[in-house]
């Protein structure tokens, strides 16, 4: 049975994640929140601290997923460095010292924020352009993760989640570009059970959406390599021209989250 150590436990994403990794009964999990929760069996840790109290628990861990973070498009560099930048470099090397073989950071489609009317096709490969503090901190990540990759022969994989929302459908008030990257809970856990078995080179990018009909988002990468097969399908959209509009005049006075 592999051990699986997961950060960041108690977000939705994660819970989720857990579950469906419990239901397999091939992997034992190891919870890491920075808070405790209700019936859950967590190491209660703040991974921007070293401390051996939660490091420890890497030990032999055959892989790690790293879900910590916080997040928004909005948010300030005093609210991701701890977190996202420290944070991310604490759990890998814990990781390191703990002989984890593969690292899965779930990072973010934002870090190609910059290309998105380029023209270009959205493919794995595109160099990070990143446009917030939030997407800066994963592109930072991305790069942590692939130094210790060739430097420490951790197997390192990140992906490039899409939009991702509560609920199993996607709401119908959802904007036109986000419905292109909808990414549904099922088939984000599908992803990371492929990734945690797959056989992959050191370091690995993939984007990650469901199957949505005409999206600029290359996941073709992610099918071929990881065997990534999405069940759910969605076809965008564009809402109502009111909505639109109403959305353009609210914007300037929203944070708007990723």
């Amino acid at each position: 049975m592999k051990r699986i150590v997961l950060t960041g436990a108690g977000g939705y994403l994660a819970t989720h994640l857990a579950h469906h990794l419990t239901a397999l009964g091939q992997y034992h999990l190891t919870l890491i929140n920075r808070s405790p929760r209700p019936g859950r069996d967590f190491i209660c840790a703040d991974i921007s601290r070293w401390e051996p109290a939660w490091t420890n628990a890497f030990r032999d861990a055959d892989a790690v997923v790293h879900l910590a973070a916080v997040r928004g498009q909005g948010d300030t560099w005093a609210d991701v460095q701890e977190t996202n930048i420290q944070g991310t470099l604490n759990v890998l090397e814990a990781a390191v010292q703990g002989s984890a073989k593969r690292f899965i950071f779930p990072s973010s489609s934002w870090v190609v924020g910059g290309h998105l009317n380029s023209g270009k096709a959205l493919t794995p490969d595109l160099p990070p352009s990143p446009q917030s503090p939030y997407a800066i901190s994963k592109a930072l990540g991305e790069s942590l993760v692939r130094h210790y990759s060739e430097r420490h022969g951790i197997s390192g994989v990140c992906f490039r989640l899409g939009s991702c929302h509560e609920g199993e459908e996607l709401p119908a008030s959802i904007k036109y570009d986000r419905q292109q990257k909808w990414l549904s809970v099922r088939d984000f856990c599908q992803a990371v059970e492929r990734a945690l078995e797959a056989e992959l080179p050191s370091f690995s990018v993939f984007n990650l959406t469901s199957d949505i009909e005409g999206s600029p988002w290359d996941i073709s990468a992610s099918k071929a390599v990881l065997g990534y097969v999405p069940d759910d399908r969605h076809v965008p959209r564009q809402l109502p021209l009111s909505a639109r509009l109403l959305s353009r005049l609210k914007r300037p006075f929203q944070r708007v989250k990723s």
